[in-house]
């Protein structure tokens, strides 16, 4: 009676199994594409940043602009540089489990 029992299995537990296999899967592709996403949404920043400062070049070999107006205007855009990148931080720790 108990070498029977033992050769039977709950065919329910291995799907059960299954499941929890697939569900761990399919949460490590979702997070790999956040990763991707933010990977990409980082490159259109550093994109726009680059553009902004040839912009800020062009302008200072054109003569439209002094250092003194890109040196104010550039603290301003590095305050605003630290806030997204804390924000990034905090989102980044918010992902971790």
């Amino acid at each position: 009676m108990i070498a029977l029992k033992e050769k039977i299995q709950n065919p329910f537990n291995d799907f059960l199994d299954w499941v929890n296999e697939e569900e761990i899967e399919v949460e490590a592709i979702i997070e790999a594409i956040k990763s991707i996403l933010d990977i990409i949404e980082k490159k259109r920043k550093l994109i726009d940043n680059k553009e902004s400062l040839e912009k800020d070049i062009a302008k200072l070999q054109e003569g439209k602009s002094t250092i003194k107006s890109l040196l104010n205007f550039k603290s301003k855009k590095e305050d605003l540089i630290e806030r997204e990148n804390e924000k990034s931080k905090v989102s980044f720790s918010s992902f971790i489990f």
